[in-house]
């Protein structure tokens, strides 16, 4: 059994760091081929309604297109059109923002933010580290609240009320650690940048971005701001289990607030990127050094997150070299809303964007986002490496666990026939001890069962929950099977007694 487990995890190693290279990009056509394959197969093993992507080549947006339905009561579908709130990817969009402030010379990059702000101060003594940079690179040493937004129809707190108390389970926003000395990714510190936006250019914060970067762009169906025509084209957002969300809004817009589609946010992804016949990154809003400090590691990942998100983090952007040798830059993002993704290549202007409607869309588009990896020949990145990686070893375990509960399941089954009494009560306390584990093991595959099985029903199951399901289930059998078959045991088949 042990070096059937080896041979599986070597496997799924295998399999999922596995992808063969191609020279040179071949014909778009035959990735938006393989595109329109693959989605919908991935949707229905996800269980997400909607999905919308689009398709950056050579530093302009070639393609979008939506699948499935943005709202499963009406049936209405999704379509290049239709608005998804993108949680995290809006940090990128505000480190724009900042950084427009930082090229017309009224921010200065290294400075303390605290310079600045005038409606609240950081808590604590000395924060002259903490700095504009350092927040920009989630390396400013702050706590690390995550704001999942507030439901429709609430009284919306003031920036300065959430920094100094926080908001549900997210805590007001303080120092932690030392200024620069490690990654720690703080929403609360890209909500300070809002403010920081707000003080400056003494604007509400949508209408800044609105003017300063997303019209600039083109992004004319994006907004910070829950507008009516937001909100008509807005999809609805479900749990793995297929149960709708309200649409949440956000005082914390710099963090998680920014509505967009999949053409749009492709517009703003192209704009940082080579443009077509060799054009400069910036499209006129920043200059070309300023993206490409943005794109440049301020700091490096380390620890376990190096392996499941990325090499380093720049001003606003994930990167990683790829194993081809290419620099690539991403995000993600991920709350009640969704979960979304871009990625680009900056040095040839290749660039991909997956919107999804459900909170279980991370498997979907780790699947497309290695579709497009492997039409450039690059070799995955570390996302969706890490996915497919952890899919790999909950399929082999899972197998593994099952292969094994039924051979013990077997040798249960063949030893009733002989008269043996593989059920029998035990008969001392060593016994009940030994015999409790394996009971536990049992109605702890039941509460997995009645759990995660049942209210999947309804739509299919994501492969990483049905392989959770089939690795716990597998174990409490194996466990209690074994218990019951062990020679000698008092809880299994003893000796007959002498005739």
């Amino acid at each position: 059994m042990a070096r059937l487990v080896v041979v599986c995890l070597l496997t799924a190693l295998f399999l999922a760091g596995y992808s063969p290279a191609a020279p040179n990009p071949p014909d778009v056509s035959l990735l938006i081929q393989r595109l329109d394959a693959l989605i919908p197969a991935r949707m229905r093993a996800t269980g997400a309604p909607g999905v919308a992507v689009a398709l950056i080549h050579d530093g302009e947006v070639v393609w979008s297109k939506g699948y499935g339905v943005a709202d499963l009561a009406s049936g209405k579908p999704v379509t290049p059109d239709s608005v998804f709130g993108v949680a995290s990817i809006s940090k990128t969009v505000t480190a724009w923002g900042v950084m427009k402030l930082v090229e017309s010379g009224r921010v200065d990059l290294d400075a303390p933010v605290g310079n600045y702000l005038n409606r609240w101060r950081l808590p604590g003594g000395d924060n002259s580290l903490v700095t504009i940079r350092r927040l920009l690179s989630h390396s400013a040493g702050l706590n690390t609240p995550e704001y999942l937004g507030h439901l429709p129809g609430e009284p919306l707190p003031g920036i300065e009320d959430v920094l100094a108390f926080g908001y549900g389970e997210a805590a007001g926003v303080q120092l932690e650690r030392t200024p620069g000395s490690c990654f720690a990714y703080s929403d609360g510190g890209y909500l300070i940048l809002q403010l920081l936006i707000e003080e400056v250019s003494g604007e509400d914060f949508s209408q800044y971005m609105q003017r300063e970067i997303l019209t600039p762009l083109g992004m004319n169906a994006s907004s910070f701001q829950w507008r009516p025509d937001i909100q008509a084209q807005l999809v609805t957002s479900y749990s793995e289990r297929g149960t709708p969300f309200p649409h949440y809004q956000f005082v914390e817009k710099a963090p998680a607030g920014l509505y967009t589609t999949a053409p749009d946010l492709a517009r703003f992804i192209a704009a940082g990127v080579k443009g077509p016949e060799g054009g400069p990154p910036g499209r006129g809003v920043l200059k070309p050094a300023t993206v490409e400090l943005m794109m440049t590691p301020a700091v490096e990942i380390r620890g376990v997150e190096r392996l499941i998100y990325a090499q380093g983090y720049g001003l606003g952007y994930f990167t990683e070299t790829l194993p081809d040798g290419r620099h690539l830059v991403s995000h993600m993002g991920g709350n009640l809303n969704g979960v979304t993704e871009f990625a680009a290549i900056p040095a040839s202007g290749e660039g991909i964007v997956v919107l999804t409607s459900s909170i279980a869309g991370h498997e979907l588009f780790a699947d497309v986002l290695h579709a497009w990896t492997n039409w450039l020949g690059s070799g995955d990145f570390t996302l969706p490496r890490a996915i497919r990686f952890a899919r790999q070893v909950l399929f082999s375990v899972g197998l593994f666990s099952g292969a094994a509960a039924l051979l013990i399941l077997l040798r249960l089954a063949v030893a009733l026939p002989r008269g043996q009494r593989a059920l029998r009560m035990p008969k001392n306390r060593l016994a009940w001890l030994r015999k409790a584990p394996a009971v536990g093991l049992l109605a702890g595959g039941v509460i997995l069962l009645l759990g995660t099985i049942y209210p999947y029903l309804r739509i299919s199951m994501p492969s990483v929950a049905l392989f959770f399901t089939f690795n716990g289930i597998g174990f409490c059998l194996a466990a209690l099977g074994w218990q019951f078959t062990q020679p000698n045991s008092p809880l299994s088949s003893e000796s007959a007694p002498p005739n």
